[in-house]
């Protein structure tokens, strides 16, 4: 595990404003977030399965993200992600991998770009359809080196890709 990385991205989840009451916060949120993080970068796929992965880590690596107690269950990563910005999370993520791929110097200096191929694709998200209503649409494009999203975009669903 590379120590330097995991601690930027808890400092950089920091800086994203709290959503929850103050009843709410038995869980510090970067270490819910960092949680979320690694989770889905090992392959959870949901909230059950983002829970059950801290679940089975050490107890050291529970105190290195920043939990004091047992982590929460899946209904806490749920409510959690459910209020929070959206735009905050993609915007702290988005400078944390560039940093990680030497795109941005942690002083916040940029290196020249190199020409790079991008992808672009749209997706129906699942669960998203409201009675009488359409599924959410989401335009996104990708990074082929990388595999990571560069930026994504929701689109009127009558709209197609190209447009």
């Amino acid at each position: 595990m590379n120590t330097v990385a995991a601690g930027d991205l808890l400092a950089m989840l920091a800086r994203i404003p709290d959503p929850r009451g103050r009843q709410g916060r038995r869980f510090g949120l970067s270490a819910m977030l960092a949680t979320v993080v690694c989770g889905i970068l090992t392959g959870a796929r949901g909230y059950t399965a983002i829970a059950e992965w801290i679940h089975r880590q050490e107890v050291q690596v529970w105190h290195w993200l920043g939990y004091t107690r047992k982590p929460p269950c899946p209904n806490a990563f749920r409510d959690l992600l459910m209020a929070l910005d959206s735009a905050a999370l993609e915007s702290v993520l988005r400078e944390w991998a560039k940093i990680l791929l030497g795109e941005t110097m942690p002083s916040g200096e940029t290196v020249p770009p190199e020409l790079q191929a991008v992808a672009m694709d749209g997706k129906t998200l699942c669960s998203t359809l409201a009675s009488h209503g359409r599924s959410v649409h989401l335009l996104s494009v990708l990074d082929q080196r990388t595999g990571f999203v560069l930026s994504q975009q929701e689109v009127d669903g009558k709209t197609n890709e190209h447009k």
